[in-house]
């Protein structure tokens, strides 16, 4: 497989990350709390 092949497979996974973001304002008080549902969210995207 040539570099250019790996690349443009690299390419295809990329995701689109301008739809969301993170604002303080919507963060939960605790922290773990925030990281419980990103591990949750993790898990059902078979990621974790």
């Amino acid at each position: 497989m040539s570099d250019n092949d790996e690349l443009q497979q690299i390419a295809h996974l990329r995701r689109e990350y301008t739809k969301g973001g993170l604002r303080r304002r919507d963060l939960p008080a605790d922290p773990l709390t925030l990281f419980e549902r990103w591990l949750s969210q993790a898990c059902e995207a078979k990621l974790a």
